[in-house]
């Protein structure tokens, strides 16, 4: 029973969520159309927001497709990414900052080459960064910092992989 009120909830509210915004995309356009400059000005708001809802409502129901992206030229590998850490300025001036925890940050940088069947999990250079972003924000690997060290290993791994800036000027001192 609770498998088909499920399933309902998935397709159906998918289909309502469409509807709803496909209804406010007809009714933004009909006010667009207002000689009122109140009127007239809220759909303007509206319109352009609305690609924006409907992108959340795609990404909501897995209807974002994941782009292509760059093939990786550069491997993180662990030490490399304890060096970096152990620059930033935060590591010197704290006991704590980048100090990890339990060895799961080990893990987190071996995850981004993890292979199925003989295909990366995560095949390009973006997804690659995004999953160490969102993976040393999500499982906390360090006793401070976890954030900044996320932000600051994001770009420095694209840096790495020529993803950032040009060839003569890094955008990461690394």
């Amino acid at each position: 029973m609770s498998q088909l009120v499920l399933k309902q909830h998935l397709v159906d509210g998918y289909t309502i969520n469409r509807k709803r915004l496909d209804a406010l995309h007809a009714v933004v356009k009909v006010l667009s159309r207002s000689t009122e400059p109140e009127i007239a000005g809220t759909a303007e708001i509206l319109e352009r927001y609305l690609p924006s809802l409907v992108l959340l409502n795609d990404y909501d129901t897995g209807n974002v497709p994941i782009p292509k992206g760059d093939e990786s030229q550069w491997v993180l590998t662990y030490e490399d990414a304890m060096l970096f850490i152990r620059s930033m300025p935060f590591y010197t001036q704290s006991d704590l900052f980048g100090r990890e925890r339990n060895g799961s940050f080990q893990g987190i940088v071996a995850g981004l080459y993890q292979t199925f069947g003989g295909e990366e999990l995560y095949r390009s250079t973006q997804e690659k960064a995004a999953n160490l972003l969102y993976q040393v924000v999500k499982d906390h690997p360090f006793s401070d910092g976890n954030k900044r060290c996320a932000a600051a290993l994001f770009v420095y791994f694209l840096n790495g992989n020529s993803i950032l800036g040009d060839d003569d000027s890094p955008a990461c001192g690394g």
